[in-house]
């Protein structure tokens, strides 16, 4: 229940965003969908699609000059690369990094968007 909540929010944020034309937003909406698939405890884990999604929330952020805040930064972001790297390895990890840093904004929008139904 939790975990659909929360990727609804997610979801809903990228969706809106994307309508809006809000840089910004589809960077955070990317990045709350990556986290959801950073649990690599829980059974919808993907930590594969979690480092390119935010390989290319990263890309987006750094195009538009737009940081990641802080208190984000350490707490999320930090703490899901490093659960990511553990459970991929360093060099599956860069690999996906590496796709998730070249994909254009709208086809990281559109993977996302149909993926959840």
């Amino acid at each position: 229940m939790f975990y659909k909540k929360v990727r609804d929010t997610a979801y809903t944020t990228l969706a809106t965003a994307n309508a809006l034309g809000d840089p910004g937003g589809i960077a955070s909406g990317c990045e709350g969908m990556a986290h959801m698939a950073a649990q690599v405890e829980s059974a919808a884990a993907d930590p594969l699609r979690a480092v390119r999604l935010l390989a290319a929330a990263n890309a987006l952020r750094t195009a538009i000059d737009l940081p990641l805040p802080p208190a984000e930064h350490s707490h999320y972001y930090g703490q899901n690369l490093t659960t990511l790297r553990q459970a991929l390895g360093d060099s599956a990890f860069e690999e996906a990094w590496a796709v998730g840093q070249a994909l254009a904004v709208k086809q990281v929008v559109a993977e996302v968007l149909a993926s959840v139904t």
